[in-house]
């Protein structure tokens, strides 16, 4: 899952080992780029979830949705796959499809340090190189506050369905009270079978 750069650009995502000679992702779920204000509030906007095999998606809160039906949608709007080298703590991954910054099978690699269970530094790398590239700090990700039975139901691929303007529009309407509004609601979400 390699997240890199603001959602609208670089929106990188790292996740785990894709091929069985790499080794394992060291955390997966659904996580957020850490952002100022409220705790948590990335997970109402921009979330990226990361599988113990190496595929990544983001996907960014559908705010006409939101605005128009008071609830939460979510649209994939990138995916790819990563690999993980302990050893070096590096992290290697490929976007195949971004439909934010149209960016498809672009490397991008970040150095991986887990903080602990709920939160990943990632220093962003040059392409080829294994050096932090310049003026860039570390983007720390956190994981969000919220169970996967209650996020995977406003999950959606309906990204094709908009124009790339419109994306990366929603990607420039960020909002510390909807995000917060939004967090908020998924957490409230009762899933079934549990009480």
């Amino acid at each position: 899952m390699k997240l890199r750069a603001c959602v609208v650009v670089a929106g990188l995502v790292t996740a785990g080992a894709a091929a069985a000679d790499t080794d394992p992702y060291p955390f997966e779920g659904y996580f957020a780029l850490r952002t100022p204000g409220a705790a948590h509030a990335g997970c109402g906007f921009d979330v990226l979830h990361q599988t113990h095999g190496g595929a990544f998606s983001g996907y960014i809160l559908d705010r006409a949705h939101w605005e128009a039906q008071g609830q939460a949608r979510f649209i994939r709007y990138k995916h790819g796959t990563c690999t993980f080298d302990a050893a070096t703590g590096i992290d290697n991954c490929v976007a195949n499809v971004n439909h934010i910054s149209a960016i498809s099978e672009k490397p991008d690699r970040a150095k991986v340090t887990v903080l602990d269970r709920d939160t990943v530094a990632m220093l962003t790398l040059g392409e080829e190189t294994a050096e932090a590239l310049k003026g860039v700090p570390p983007f720390v990700f956190e994981r969000c506050p919220f169970a996967a039975a209650q996020i995977e139901p406003l999950l959606s691929d309906t990204a094709h369905s908009y124009a790339k303007a419109a994306l990366q529009e929603m990607a420039r309407s960020r909002d510390a009270d909807v995000s917060s509004a939004v967090v908020e609601k998924i957490k409230s979400r009762q899933v079934e079978g549990a009480r």
